[in-house]
């Protein structure tokens, strides 16, 4: 199903996506944590929402600005890279 959404609901989406990755990030280092089974998943969708929102919407500066903050903070994380990694090759597959 394919529901448009503006240029406001696709920052609020990203905000939280971009605030609850980060704060789960805090909570990573503990194993078997709850933050430690989410986290591909949450990376993957903060990923495909961020290209999404890209194509879609006007993203704030001041957005791009925590994205790349954010992201910068991930780099240490081989799941990150993975993750992107990932959705980068379905993504080019689709095109």
């Amino acid at each position: 199903m394919y529901l448009e959404m503006d240029d406001n609901t696709w920052n609020q989406l990203l905000i939280i996506l971009v605030h609850i990755t980060r704060a789960l990030l805090k909570g990573e280092q503990q194993n078997g944590s709850l933050a430690s089974n989410v986290t591909s998943p949450l990376i993957q969708t903060l990923i495909v929402a961020w290209i999404k929102a890209s194509l879609y919407a006007a993203v704030s500066t001041e957005l791009w600005n925590d994205m790349l903050e954010l992201s910068h903070e991930m780099t240490h994380l081989a799941l990150m890279i993975t993750e992107w990694a990932k959705t980068m090759k379905e993504s080019c597959a689709i095109l």
